[in-house]
């Protein structure tokens, strides 16, 4: 259903994104979604993955339209949803980053902030939704805290922004 490996990436900073210890192998979706999660090796780029256009047709998977992060959403819903994970630590795909692209512009705080609302509020959805063992259960749900920790942050920078506006 889905398949990746570690892109080598190409950044002027070079940052390396994409690299993980070791490789994951096959599994369900699920299970390595949330070892993943775990090991904090989990990239939620959708175009650094390929997919079964069966699988994408039958699980109905589109992306969220109008937020950023959609990318978030997509992957982990994808990831949940999928029979077959492949996973190699090879770089099988070179991925250049662009300054000044949709994916390095630094958005509004708002704009920043919507999209990991939404996420928040479906992961939470997820949480409940999904048959996940306690180890699986344990694993998302960090991750989910992770996110919740990026929230609060995001509005407290809203908050200065908008008091330092207020003053200036």
């Amino acid at each position: 259903d889905v398949f990746f490996d570690d892109p080598k990436d190409f950044d002027k900073n070079k940052v390396s994104y994409y690299q993980r210890s070791s490789s994951y192998g096959c599994n369900t979706g699920k299970q390595m979604l949330c070892e993943m999660l775990g090991n904090n090796n989990f990239t939620d780029s959708a175009c650094l993955m390929l997919y079964r256009k069966e699988f994408l047709d039958s699980s109905n998977l589109t992306f969220f339209e109008g937020m950023y992060y959609e990318d978030c959403l997509f992957s982990i819903t994808a990831m949940l949803k999928a029979k077959y994970v492949s996973h190699i630590n090879k770089k099988l795909y070179l991925y250049r980053v662009h300054e000044n692209s949709t994916m390095t512009r630094v958005p509004k705080a708002a704009e920043y902030l919507y999209g990991r609302c939404v996420c928040m509020h479906k992961f939470f959805c997820m949480l409940h939704m999904e048959n996940l063992d306690d180890f699986q259960f344990m694993q998302f749900s960090n991750f989910v805290l992770r996110e919740q920790t990026t929230i609060k942050y995001l509005a407290s920078i809203m908050e200065i922004n908008e008091i330092n506006r207020f003053f200036s």
